[in-house]
């Protein structure tokens, strides 16, 4: 059986990554835009591959949308 290891991130990293805010972090996971790993009831984490099909998406729609696209 082959299984795949997943890179997990802490809230710190995850917001380097997305150049966002804890804050902002936190309201998206909340509201189900970035998907959240919670190990326990005080650990939060990310999957760094949900991080870059999230940006991958932000991408997506803005150039559909015809928005300014940063980087």
């Amino acid at each position: 059986m082959n299984h795949k290891r997943r890179t997990l991130l802490t809230p710190d990293e995850a917001c380097d990554i997305l150049k966002i805010t804890k804050a902002t972090l936190y309201r998206w996971s909340h509201e189900g835009r970035i998907p959240k790993i919670k190990p326990s009831s005080r650990c939060l984490r990310f999957d760094l591959e949900d991080i870059y099909a999230f940006l991958d998406g932000s991408y997506q729609e803005a150039k559909q949308a015809g928005e300014p696209i940063n980087g």
